[in-house]
């Protein structure tokens, strides 16, 4: 056991330790904590935003995306990705045991889980588009980016109602204020997303309702399959 724990733990080993201070001492005595950071800082930036919108770019995903706005959408869900991945570095010992001892698994877990349910989404809005209940898409990849834009818009919406100290409370009521709220989300994502077009407030309505029955639908017949979302 300990020898499989001194092979993946190499970095930590006292010899590998020893042959890189002979063979990189003065760079390494050069790399300062702040200037360790800032470089890491960078790295991070170019390996979690810079290089996915470019591949994304080259392969023309994004193609549906025609002005800035959208394009801005976009770079800010990577970096909200990449926030997160650094506030769970940071804090990774107040982490449960089990993402401890399997970051790369549980990293891997989380990437799925986002795409299974950014598509999912993707599906109800393009099935919403399709039969005009408020909105319509251009196509499935329109669909997709506005499901991201939704998501993003969404999550800020709501941070701000809850800074407010507002609650949609339950009952009728608070089913009422929830769509209106969805609708208001629709209507600020319209102005993102090129290849969607909400048919104004009412439009946003209708969607918003359309939106949940179908996705509830469609998380049931999943849910048949033992896929969970």
């Amino acid at each position: 056991m300990s020898k499989v724990f001194s092979l993946t733990q190499f970095h930590e080993n006292p010899a590998v330790i020893a042959w890189w201070r002979a063979r990189m001492g003065r760079a390494l005595g050069w790399q300062t904590p702040t200037r360790r950071r800032a470089i890491l800082a960078l790295s991070s930036c170019v390996a979690g935003v810079i290089i996915p919108f470019s591949i994304l770019t080259e392969r023309k995903v994004l193609s549906v995306l025609s002005d800035g706005p959208a394009m801005g959408a976009i770079i800010l869900a990577l970096f909200a990705i990449l926030w997160l991945v650094y506030h769970a570095a940071a804090r990774f010992s107040t982490l449960p045991a089990m993402v401890r001892r399997h970051p790369q698994l549980t990293l891997h877990l989380l990437y799925w889980s986002f795409l299974i349910a950014l598509i999912v989404s993707a599906v109800v809005i393009f099935i919403v588009g399709r039969l005009n209940l408020g909105l319509t898409v251009s196509g499935f990849g329109a669909a997709i980016i506005a499901a991201l834009v939704i998501a993003i818009v969404g999550t800020i919406v709501l941070w701000l109602v809850g800074l407010l100290g507002l609650t949609f409370g339950g009952g009728l009521l608070g089913a009422i204020i929830y769509i209106i709220v969805a609708a208001i989300i629709l209507m600020i994502s319209d102005r993102f997303v090129p290849g969607m077009k909400v048919n104004g407030f009412t439009g946003a309505i209708v969607a918003a309702i359309a939106i949940g029955v179908v996705g509830w639908i469609v998380t049931w017949l999943l849910g048949l399959i033992g896929i969970t979302v």
